[in-house]
């Protein structure tokens, strides 16, 4: 079996199949490791791609009600010319210490240390699809809220969009690098739509299962971004709860902030949460708890509950979620009042 594996080992593929009498060929949802634009998956095993300096334990964090938050773009935190970072706008930019903007001002993950803050929320790192990994320019940037893979690796924040294994292990080294300084990783997780509901995967081997439609047959779009995925069937809550305790295991991920978090049921949230409990109970689920306009009733939704909500510019509601966190860009916020359970 082993000598089988080794045969294959760094392959690309992708998936063939016949869908209402038309061929169809693309990836499928499950799919862990990816190559540029994420065309083809890549036969590797992330579990043995890591970094030198990879342990497998987070940071101390006793209460979710102590937790300080900050929000920020991978690419954003490094990216400006006078950053004195190597790696600037990259995951490994994130690990270098001692850069020091020409005045001497900290930067990169001294920077973030010196904020005193628990938790870093990183918009987007799965793969999406509006960042075209095979060319670098400044107008060539997105924040990532646009998903193709879920389980896979934005591929323009490694260093070499071409190599499958290093986006793994690059951002395995980012998380370490935070882990050592006793800053925890929230990690922007978008299920409730995709970049494209016929292009991508869920779409493509199984026209409409995964997304809700209205009474006219046509995509429902509660999300305005031209669909929104059905996390009340089984298939597709199968696949969110799946994938958070992977990214939770994997790469020890501490914490899910979930974009238009109103948009998904009710039991699938409570699914998502008991998962997660059985990893580490200490692992935070925030979301927007926005009532939206989707084909999904009042009772799988619970939108109606009373919000919490917590110090942040503009604050964000909360039902579902074990903590509250801002909706700005960059801002920190301090959590002040949870809840457990609906």
């Amino acid at each position: 079996m082993n000598s089988i594996r080794a045969l294959f080992e760094g392959q690309f593929y992708v998936f063939e199949a016949v869908v209402a009498g038309k061929r169809v060929e693309s990836l499928d949802p499950y799919a862990k490791v990816v190559g540029v634009n994420g065309k083809r998956g890549c036969l590797l095993d992330p579990s043995t791609l890591n970094p030198d300096h990879w342990v497998k334990e987070r940071p101390l964090f006793h209460s979710s009600q102590e937790a300080v938050i900050y929000e920020a773009h991978v690419r954003d935190l490094t990216s400006h010319p006078d950053s004195g970072v190597m790696h600037r706008g990259k995951f490994l930019g994130m690990t270098e210490v001692g850069t020091k903007t020409p005045t001497g001002y900290p930067t990169g993950l001294d920077y973030i240390t010196g904020l005193g803050i628990t938790h870093l929320q990183l918009m987007p790192f799965f793969d999406y699809g509006s960042v075209n990994e095979s060319r670098e320019s400044e107008a060539n940037y997105n924040w990532g809220y646009d998903p193709v893979h879920y389980f896979a690796v934005e591929g323009s924040y490694a260093s070499s969009a071409d190599d499958p294994a290093a986006r793994i292990i690059e951002l395995k080294a980012m998380i370490q690098a935070l882990h050592d300084r006793g800053i925890r990783v929230i990690m922007d997780v978008v299920f409730n739509h995709t970049y494209d509901a016929l292009t991508t995967p869920l779409g493509q081997f199984v026209p409409d299962y995964d997304y809700r439609l209205n009474e006219d047959g046509t995509l429902a779009d509660g999300s305005a971004c031209g669909n929104d995925t059905a996390s009340e069937r089984a298939m597709m809550r199968k696949l969110i709860v799946e994938c958070v305790s992977y990214w939770a295991k994997e790469f020890m991920i501490d914490g899910f902030r979930f974009d238009l978090m109103g948009l998904h049921d009710v039991k699938t949230m409570n699914q998502v949460r008991k998962a997660l409990d059985r990893i580490d109970p200490s692992i935070l689920v925030t979301g927007e708890g926005w009532d939206l306009d989707t084909p999904l009733s009042v009772r799988k939704k619970r939108t109606n509950i009373t919000p919490i909500r917590c110090r942040a510019s503009p604050s964000s509601t909360m039902r579902f979620a074990t903590a509250c966190v801002g909706m700005c860009s960059s801002t920190i916020c301090r959590v002040g009042s949870v809840a457990t359970r609906i």
